[in-house]
């Protein structure tokens, strides 16, 4: 997500962002309004994958070439987007490769590789950058599909998401809307095809909500998902969370249980502790909630402590859990040994 002049301009990229958290939509758009700088994030195994993926990449491109597939690329260093240091540039690079790739289409090449589409005429501006494009023929329609390659080992719905939006690049390009997307797995799958036509409903109403959070000055709260994990604005949120005594900082808390407390007024993880044994909340099983009260409590008593408290849960099942090891012994040998899930093709793991 960027800024130009005065027109937002935003990307599959963003749209899956959304997808995955509206607060980090929120924190872009700040970001491209000049409002907040951009957090840096170095994360050792973020960019393993991103160095595999890339080389997975090079490594269908080269299997096309191999196959005696004409391959036209628009991965020009001289057409870089990312090179262009000024936001004139970049923006004058954009309409170059997406007239570019508008010229290949024409000519129907047989695949083009590294496609960039861009549409000033939205309000935001869209820019897109599909990894492959395939001409096809549907009877006696001719057309184009978009192919994106992925290193995970089975379809995700990011990827999904962002063919879709590539498929609405190519239908205002071309003015036929695609009829399939593939996905390029990696790890030695195979590629998996899809059905624009069933995928679309569900891309046109997160589309919409997206567009409608662009235009929201509002900052929705931070709520834990997996992208956290990955995210470069991780420690901000982690931080208000602390801040703020979140209920999403109880252990095995989930995201549902934190509405239901909210709505009962519970809405620190202090309330959660202090809570009484014999409170009712509308929809929680009083055995769950015991459990998350208790949890609570153990680590509010823990904090700024170097060891944390602990809570053993009794009674303990004999032959079950920690009941089922056998009793210590001085000959006692524990032995660790981790796999690689990205070691060679398919992963190493050791059961």
């Amino acid at each position: 997500m960027e800024q130009f002049e005065e027109k937002l301009v935003v990307s599959a990229s963003d749209l899956v962002g959304f997808a995955s958290c509206p607060h980090l939509t929120w924190l872009d758009r700040k970001v491209a309004a000049g409002e907040l700088s951009k957090p840096q994030r170095t994360d050792a195994m973020l960019e393993l994958l991103q160095d595999r993926g890339r080389k997975h990449e090079s490594d269908y491109l080269a299997a096309l070439k191999a196959e005696g597939i004409e391959v036209v690329s628009l991965d020009e260093p001289n057409n870089d987007v990312g090179g262009a240091k000024t936001l004139a540039e970049r923006k004058n690079s954009l309409i170059k490769r997406a007239s570019d790739t508008a010229t290949a289409l024409a000519k129907r090449v047989k695949v083009l590789y590294q496609a960039t589409f861009f549409d000033e005429s939205s309000h935001p501006a869209w820019r897109g950058h599909a990894d492959f494009i395939r001409p096809v023929s549907y009877d006696d329609i001719q057309n184009f599909e978009p192919e994106d390659t992925k290193l995970a080992g089975h379809v995700s719905v990011n990827a999904v998401l962002q063919l879709c939006n590539y498929v609405d690049h190519i239908e205002r390009v071309t003015g036929i809307k695609p009829r399939k997307i593939r996905v390029v797995l990696g790890r030695g799958a195979a590629a998996q095809d899809f059905e624009v036509s069933r995928l679309f409903a569900y891309y046109g109403a997160l589309k919409e909500r997206f567009m409608e959070a662009l235009n929201t000055e509002e900052e929705p709260y931070p709520l834990p998902v997996a992208h956290c994990a990955v995210c470069r604005w991780s420690e901000r949120c982690e931080k208000r969370w602390k801040d703020d005594d979140h209920l999403s900082r109880v252990a095995f808390i989930t995201s549902s249980q934190v509405k239901r407390l909210e709505k009962a007024g519970v809405t620190t993880m202090k309330a959660l502790s202090l809570l009484a044994v014999d409170k009712q909340v509308k929809k929680f099983d009083p055995e769950v909630l015991g459990r998350l009260v208790a949890q609570a409590k153990v680590q509010k008593s823990s904090e700024d402590k170097p060891v944390p408290d602990y809570e053993l849960v009794l009674p303990a099942e004999e032959g079950l859990g920690l009941s089922s090891l056998p009793k210590p012994d001085d000959g006692d040998v524990f032995y660790d040994i981790e796999g690689h899930p990205y070691f060679g093709n398919h992963g190493l793991e050791y059961l």
